[in-house]
């Protein structure tokens, strides 16, 4: 995805669910999109992100009871995304959510 041309276009939540869909981890997916805007490498953005998807060292202790997960380690190998992935799991929604979240933090505190 080329991100100048993208978030020309697209909401921060858009382009965080478009990031995701195409294979990023949730984290990144939110980073990504706002790295523009703070003159951030897209590059630097995936490596900073990276550590942070399905929770610190994948424990899910952030997304564990928006998914209904139970608790400990998660399988270190992600799913791969497919419709039945999409369908049971909201990560996509989720994601675009925590953009617009974001978005409004950064202009209330501008």
């Amino acid at each position: 995805m080329d991100a100048e041309l993208q978030i020309a276009e697209h909401t921060h939540s858009e382009l965080a669910r478009a990031y995701f869909k195409e294979g990023y981890n949730c984290s990144q997916s939110v980073f990504m999109a706002f790295c523009e805007q703070y003159d951030m490498d897209l590059e630097m953005a995936l490596k900073i992100g990276s550590s942070f998807g399905a929770g610190m060292g994948r424990l899910r202790e952030v997304c564990r009871d928006l998914l209904g997960l139970d608790a400990g380690k998660d399988n270190p190998v992600p799913e791969l995304r497919t419709v039945e992935y999409y369908q049971k799991r909201p990560c996509a929604e989720l994601v675009a959510m925590a953009a617009d979240i974001m978005n409004q933090y950064i202009e209330e505190h501008r």
